[in-house]
């Protein structure tokens, strides 16, 4: 308990730390959970370990605002964790967690969610009550639909879904009014809600790999998602006819922004086409993209003919 005590320090923002990272530790002695409860520690940090699970006493730890559980083995979290009604940040990133305590909810100030690289199935039904998130992390995990209560989180600003099996979002993902970043590459969507262009301070949206032919038809119109500063449509089944629709996007929102675009219909094209679209590069870029088209035809065609 004595070296333990030393460890633990003050950082810049005031708070007590004590940094258990790369210790080799297998779990967490009750010892330490004394220690930690003795010393009123804030900041908790025990990633990087071989984890594989938390004690139930972790609920003793009221004072705690920060917990990272990164890089572990943990399969599951303790019931008791949803009675750390301080915590504002929770990473457990990179774990086998398949399921998580309903009593999460009750983490009321959570700001801070970090649950990517994962097994989870599902999300809690009641998520939505973690009403303070403003960060939330769910990418690498096995998620096929987000529960009905996640357009709750109103505070969210950035929302990282990518690398799942989501074959929808929800109808009124438009309610997330605060998003400013939104991945949901690698998934399974092939069509987005009608709500979804009244995220108007979206400045960067990645839709990889998905299975979109079109995108909604008032993006770029009057008041439509006018800070999107990057958009991401790399690896989808877009027709011709909305890359050129993609490509008068700069001139019909009066700006520039980044656009990244798998270039053919049914990804016969092999490459990615990248750049920032402005006035000198967009006649220049499209011709380049009408030629590739062609020159994919003309490819096409002599394969046949060789047959």
């Amino acid at each position: 308990m004595e070296n333990i005590s030393k460890l633990i320090f003050t950082n810049d923002e005031g708070q007590r730390v004590l940094d258990l990272r790369h210790k080799l530790l297998f779990t967490v002695p009750e010892a330490v959970i004394t220690v930690i409860k003795v010393s009123e520690v804030h900041v908790l940090d025990l990633s990087n370990n071989h984890l594989t699970e938390l004690p139930t006493s972790i609920n003793k730890l009221k004072a705690l605002e920060v917990l990272k559980l990164d890089n572990n083995q943990l399969s599951e979290l303790p019931e008791t964790i949803g009675e750390l009604i301080n915590l504002t940040e929770l990473s457990v990133g990179n774990n086998q967690l398949s399921v998580l305590p309903p009593n999460i909810q009750n983490l009321k100030k959570l700001q801070w969610l970090n649950l990517a690289d994962n097994q989870l199935m599902s999300l809690p039904d009641d998520i939505g009550e973690l009403v303070e998130l403003t960060w939330l992390a769910v990418s690498n995990n096995l998620l096929s639909v987000l529960p009905a209560s996640f357009t709750h989180l109103k505070e969210l600003q950035q929302l990282y879904l990518a690398d799942n099996r989501l074959t929808s979002l929800p109808d009124d993902i438009g309610e997330l009014v605060e998003l400013g970043w939104l991945d949901v590459s690698n998934n399974l969507l092939s069509v987005l809600p009608a709500g979804f262009t009244h995220l108007k301070k979206l400045r960067e949206l990645d839709m990889a790999d998905n299975q979109l032919t079109s995108l909604p038809d008032d993006i770029g119109e009057l008041g439509v998602m006018e800070l999107l500063e990057m958009l991401v449509v790399s690896d989808n089944p877009l027709t011709v006819e909305e890359v050129r629709r993609l490509l008068k996007l700069e001139e019909k929102m009066k700006k520039s922004f980044g656009l990244y675009f798998f270039s053919g219909e049914h990804k016969t094209f092999p490459f990615v086409i990248k750049y920032t679209l402005n006035k000198f590069y967009f006649p220049v870029l499209w011709y380049v993209v009408m030629y590739c088209i062609l020159l994919a035809i003309i490819v096409k065609a002599v394969r046949l003919i060789m047959r």
